[in-house]
């Protein structure tokens, strides 16, 4: 797995700081990032996150994670 991932879309005041990061795994290897996000107090809700994962020559692949509150 191969490419830049990007964070593309977090809820309206929420915040988080992901840059541009550039993936290149092996076939079993694993990649975790802890990621702090801030967000407004007491949230109430669904919200929703999209990643992106961009690959050369590839289309992109896109993660969109639901998160309740």
């Amino acid at each position: 797995l191969k490419g830049v991932l990007t964070l593309d879309k977090l809820p309206e005041k929420w915040s988080v700081d992901l840059k541009p990061t550039e993936i290149n795994l092996k076939p079993g290897e694993h990649w975790t990032k802890n990621l702090p996000i801030r967000r407004p107090p007491n949230p109430k809700g669904r919200y929703d996150f999209t990643m992106t994962l961009t690959r050369p020559g590839e289309p992109p692949l896109v993660l969109r994670q639901p998160v309740m509150f």
